[in-house]
């Protein structure tokens, strides 16, 4: 069996190589593991994924050879190695330096051994000084995301954003199911099952941070449906809808159905919630979390563009929560570091303006629509209130009244950025329309 050094360069290898979400490959290689080795390989694997752009600097300010010329298997064990050595304070350096040396002998590449040594030595003994001016390099956080971050939010805001996606961990949020119970009931079920829950920092009585966590699945406050994980940031979504009893609301991309359910909690089961999306395996995965939850007033059904007329003119009130660059959740997801671009964001924002376009189409005069990501990106965010302004919907400034307090002045007109440095969250953007 493979050690745990081996299971983490093995995943950055297959990051780099293949494009595969770390996310997907850590579920999926900790199979077997110890609870202990579990948290090794996560802390150390998303660390160093987190931290490859400063780590790269490092590395190439102390190697004969630059980390682009290296073998790819030498190139990401120095970078797991690096990590430990510059950021976790609990292994000593000789022990990260001598299992990098068993491993590169182990792989098959001996002759290397002294290499590896050597700049892992230099990287302990020598005081690198990263380059204040250079955002990418101090924030390990892509050029170009920087960049556009600072033409769309002036350079004090990109950097208060990029220190938060990098410096800071994310946190466990549990938003309370209070269709089944309550803040103090779960809290009491919680510590019994030796976790330390702490209040929210967005809706202190809406949510809990769960530390001392390994794994949720397995808890059964989880499995009773007793809370599910959702970022506060994105329980403000929910709370723009403003779900009423009675009334018909759309979740358009819904899920895995974190703000159907949520919307099903506001309205304590009295709306009707119509949650839907085009991949069945994913209607599964709503129907499943709203069955635990206790969501009865959510009709969870596959999208077919063919039956698109019966949904016409029928809703008081759509969400388009939409595919987006997620940028916004650099904090819990560093891949998207090195799969997202430009061009992807072209891509992806057709996709938006496909997805908005028919959803206007699905309200009732009078109707609100909700249109919200999980990215910070003007053309995936500012330029879409201009795309929905234009298809004859109004922006609603009523949206303040359902954003806290901390995010006000984020607001303009029809929509609010959530910037993630403000309480510690994924950064979101939320609009809101009438028809």
């Amino acid at each position: 069996m493979k050690n745990s050094r081996e299971i983490i360069v093995d995943i950055l290898l297959k990051v780099e190589k293949e494009g595969t979400y770390l996310q997907l490959l850590l579920k999926k290689e900790l199979d077997g593991f110890e609870s202990l080795d579990k948290s090794f390989i996560t802390e150390v694997a998303t660390g160093a994924m987190k931290r490859q752009i400063t780590i790269d600097y490092i590395i190439n300010e102390v190697s004969t050879i630059k980390i682009n010329k290296m073998k790819p298997f030498i190139r990401n064990l120095l970078r797991m190695s690096v990590y430990q050595l510059k950021y976790l304070d609990k292994i000593p350096a000789h022990a990260v330096i001598d299992e990098a040396v068993k491993l590169t002998k182990k792989k098959g590449y001996a002759t290397l051994t002294k290499f590896v040594n050597a700049v892992l030595r230099n990287v302990d003994r020598q005081d690198i000084i990263l380059p204040d001016d250079d955002l990418s390099v101090k924030y390990s956080i892509a050029p170009w995301i920087i960049d556009s971050w600072s033409v769309t939010y002036g350079p004090v805001i990109a950097e208060k954003i990029a220190n938060e996606l990098s410096a800071n961990r994310a946190k466990v949020s549990a938003r309370i199911n209070t269709l089944k119970t309550t803040k103090t009931d779960l809290i009491n079920f919680l510590v019994n099952e030796s976790v330390i829950p702490l209040p929210g920092n967005i809706y202190p009585d809406e949510y809990l941070y769960l530390n001392g966590v390994n794994d949720i699945a397995s808890m059964k406050s989880f499995a009773e449906g007793l809370f599910t994980i959702q970022d506060e940031s994105a329980g403000i979504v929910s709370h723009v809808v403003n779900p009423l009893a009675g009334e018909y609301i759309l979740d358009l991309c819904s899920a895995p159905g974190g703000k159907s359910t949520h919307l099903a909690q506001l309205s304590q089961n009295q709306a009707n919630i119509i949650s839907t999306d085009i991949f069945e395996h994913k209607i599964d995965l709503v129907k499943k979390n709203a069955s635990r939850l206790g969501a009865g007033s959510i009709c969870a059904e596959l999208y077919d563009e063919k039956d698109i007329d019966k949904f016409v003119g029928r809703f008081d009130k759509v969400l388009i929560d939409v595919p987006c660059s997620g940028l916004g959740l650099l904090k819990r997801k560093p891949d998207i570091n090195f799969n997202r671009n430009e061009y992807h964001i072209a891509q992806i924002n057709a996709t938006q303006k496909s997805i908005a376009k028919t959803a206007a189409s699905f309200l009732k005069p009078g109707g609100s629509l909700v249109y919200s990501t999980c990215t910070l990106n003007k053309t995936e965010n500012e330029l879409m209130v201009d795309y929905i302004s234009a298809l004859g919907l109004v922006p609603d400034c009523t949206l303040i009244d359902y954003v806290p307090d901390m995010f006000k002045e984020f607001v303009s007109g029809g929509h609010v950025t959530i910037f993630p440095f403000v309480a510690n969250t994924d950064g979101f953007f939320i609009a809101k329309f009438k028809k």
